[in-house]
């Protein structure tokens, strides 16, 4: 059987950290990182006598050209237990370890060829126990994250055996005795050598490789079972949909439904997020309980026609799916135009001589959505003729949450004293177009 480790060496710009073979303390993992590959990462790091592990050292790839020395207490690598001045192909080196023919701890050490950048790795060594002496019954080897899969199992440790202390490691999860979690060991009766317990998958964790690993006496016995725990795709478990009655419209009043489906899934609530609009609190975020499998919420328009990204949300394990849904725009039924004066100097061509127009615009349910555009003019009947002048500001024209559409407007040369200056807007309604006249007196000064 093999193991895989890697050890990787990260080489700081300004900081160095330097580490000596038996010393366990752990520089941080930002300078220096080791981990089993495809396995939970543990403190302690343990290898059966029969096995043999895969050493990958990687060095920081800013150093392609540096070299690396290693040694090694406790086994060989390369049936040796020094190298030195190894170049790393693709700044990583791939190694075997082989432990003595003993238990206790295999040491092997990285470092840069003469710096002070190493890295140690301990490894445990350990006796694989014997059938006679202790074994363990697992119905199966897979857990589910998604649902905190528990699974009974039973070990035996041989009655005759003296040491009765079983110490065990797990990551993936808890283990449960009779009395509920136990932490790192438990006792095995002398009479018929049976203890049994619960394996429970710990649903916030990823997907991956979690073995149990038990311990036996001091002569350092190790019995080692793997567990795969899955997770389940989002489409197994969550599902979002949107369903209206009748037109959405971007008004303030009118709302949409939101339905969540979880399956296959422990959690208690679910959280749904909106990039617009607001659920029922009053708010564009909500935690609501799940009951039956299902979970509805309505979301009340705002009154900008927008695209409303909404996301789902569950925790442990994670999932989160989305759906969007885009609003239709709230016209108005009516559309009336005030002027800020009555009169227009025929010579007032500037924007100091301004006169303000606003158009409000109704509707009886719901408010008119902002951003709706207004056409606006003003002209002079010459002759018969439609002559327009002047010059509106703050073009494009654009509805307001006051529901209303302003502009300043200004005349230009020509304007004609004793003639009517007509000024119309003009919108999209909800039965057609919209537009209401003034009627400016145009003045000599």
């Amino acid at each position: 059987m093999r193991l895989y480790f890697n050890l990787i060496i990260i080489i700081p710009t300004l900081l160095s950290f330097g580490s000596c073979q038996k010393d366990t303390s752990v520089p941080g993992e930002d300078i220096i990182k080791v981990a089993l590959v495809n396995e939970e990462e543990d403190d302690t790091l343990r290898l059966n006598l029969n096995q043999e592990a895969e050493l990958l050292i990687t060095l920081e790839n800013s150093f392609p050209t540096a070299r690396i020395d290693l040694t090694v207490e406790g086994g060989t690598i390369d049936g040796k237990t020094s190298l030195t001045n190894l170049t790393p192909q693709g700044v990583q080196l791939l190694k075997t370890f082989v432990p003595d023919n003993q238990v206790g701890k295999a040491f092997i050490t990285a470092s840069i060829t003469n710096s002070n950048y190493s890295n140690t790795l301990e490894i445990v060594i350990l006796n694989e126990v014997p059938e006679k002496i202790f074994t363990s019954d697992f119905p199966g080897s897979t857990l589910s994250i998604n649902i905190s899969e528990e699974m009974n199992f039973s070990v035996l440790l041989n009655p005759e055996f003296t040491e009765r202390t079983v110490k065990f490691t797990f990551g993936g999860g808890i283990i449960k005795g009779n009395n509920g979690p136990i932490t790192s060991e438990f006792e095995v009766n002398d009479i018929d050598g049976i203890w049994y317990g619960t394996i429970v998958a710990d649903s916030s964790l990823n997907e991956g490789n979690y073995p149990i690993v038990f311990t036996i006496g001091e002569d350092l016995y190790t019995h080692q079972t793997n567990f795969w725990l899955y997770k389940e795709d989002v489409s197994n478990v969550l599902t979002l949909s949107v369903t209206t009655v009748g037109p959405v419209l971007a008004d303030e009043l009118s709302t949409f439904n939101v339905e969540a489906t979880i399956n296959n899934h422990n959690a208690q609530e679910i959280t749904f997020n909106s990039s617009s609009g607001k659920f029922s609190n009053g708010t564009s975020s909500i935690t609501l309980p799940i009951s039956g499998g299902t979970v509805n919420t309505n979301i009340t328009t705002t009154q900008s026609v927008s695209t409303h990204n909404i996301t789902a949300e569950l925790v442990n394990p994670g999932y989160s799916e989305s759906v969007t849904f885009t609003t239709s725009a709230s016209l108005p039924e009516t559309l009336e135009l005030v002027p800020s004066a009555w009169n227009i100097d025929s010579n007032a061509v500037n924007s100091s001589s301004a006169i303000s127009f606003t158009a409000y615009l109704n509707r009886i349910n719901g408010k008119v959505s902002t951003d709706l555009n207004v056409s606006a003019e003003a002209f002079q009947l010459l002759n018969g003729t439609k002559t327009n002048f002047g010059t509106f500001v703050s073009i494009p024209i654009t509805s307001t949450i006051s529901e209303t559409a302003t502009s300043d407007f200004y005349g230009s040369t020509g304007m004609y004293p004793d003639s009517t200056l007509f000024v119309v807007f003009t919108t999209q309604g909800v039965s057609g177009v919209l537009s209401d006249t003034v009627s400016l007196n145009v003045y000599a000064p």
